[in-house]
């Protein structure tokens, strides 16, 4: 297999976790949903969504840790 062909591959396995990751969870589509608009507070994303506080805490903290949201002290963007 040559270089290119295992580059390629790397790329679309990577992708594929990614995808497998947001699509595993329902709550962490809803949360990029909520947060696709503008930037939201922990309280607001729990008046939006309607889940449980721990379920949006775990999932917040999930998608922060893979680098999809950050946390700016006040708001997760």
């Amino acid at each position: 297999m040559t270089k290119e062909k295992t580059s390629h591959l790397n790329v679309y396995e990577n992708v594929k976790e990614e995808l497998k990751f947001l699509t595993n969870s329902e709550i962490r589509v809803r949360i990029l949903e909520c947060l696709s608009d503008l930037p939201l507070a922990m309280k607001n994303l729990f008046n939006n969504t309607n889940l449980s506080y721990s379920a949006i805490s775990n999932n917040i903290h999930r998608l922060e840790e893979e680098g999809y949201v950050n946390y700016n002290m006040v708001n997760f963007i």
